[in-house]
This record gives C-alpha cells, structure tokens and sequence, in this order.
C-alpha cells in the first residue's frame, strides 16, 4: 500500500520530488467555504438542518418558527437558546424527515444543505404540499 500525502489547494504538488511522488499517491483538498451569502428573504415556518456543520456555513440565519434537526449531533450544533427549542425528528434519515413532515401543518421551509446533496427531500417535501426553498452553502 502507498503512502497518503494530503495537500491543501494553496499547496502544490509539484513542490513534492518526484521519488517521493512515485512512492506516494497524492491527494489535493480544498477547505470549505461557504458558497451562498445572499439574504435570506422572508420568514419561514421551518428550518431544516441535516447537518452538524450547517448552522456553522449559514451567514444570514433565517428568520423560522420552528427548526427541525436531523440527528443529535446537528442539534448540538445549535447555540443554547435554539437548540432547546429546536425539534429532532425521531429517525435520523431522509425517510425519517419525511415521516416526520407528514404530520406537520404545511408551510414554508428553508432548506441549507451541501451542494453535493441529492434532491430527494426537497422533492418529496414538495410532494407533501410544502414550499420548498433551498440554498447551497457548502
């Protein structure tokens, strides 16, 4: 097996002699960034967070009701005063957060998620009559 060397973006790869290159394999990683500093516009009647990191990536916190979590690491990501207020779904997947969207009054959703995400919750979210708006921060 060959040795990992891990480099960041602002680091080359060319820097590294190539004995050692030939040797090793070489992967190049980016920090993330956020990608959305737009306003978030309007109140929403549900925050839905999927991840731990995600509060973290949001630069303009919306303005919602209700904030729905997905897992207890995501939760406790939240400051204290939101966190305790913030709800958690009881099956900490996506058949999970629609199981639970089911029995909710509809209404608007702001959805902060990664841009690798898959469209599945918005989707099924939409199926179920909600308005769904979502945004790419990381």
């Amino acid at each position: 097996m060959k040795p990992l060397i891990i480099l960041l973006r602002s680091e080359t790869a060319e820097k590294i002699p190539k004995s050692i290159s030939r040797r090793a394999s070489v992967l190049e990683v980016t920090t993330a960034k956020p990608l959305s500093a737009k306003p978030v516009v309007g109140c929403f009647d549900y925050l839905l967070l999927t991840s731990a990191k995600t509060w973290s990536f949001l630069k303009n916190k919306p303005d919602a009701k209700c904030i729905v979590c997905i897992g207890r690491e995501t939760k406790a990501s939240l400051p204290g005063r939101l966190r305790r207020s913030a709800l958690l779904c009881s099956k900490s997947d996506r058949e999970g957060v629609v199981r639970f969207f089911r029995s909710r009054p509809r209404g608007r959703i702001f959805f902060p998620r990664s841009a690798l995400a898959d469209s599945f919750l918005p989707k099924a979210l939409r199926r179920l009559e909600f308005q769904v708006r979502v945004s790419k921060v990381y």
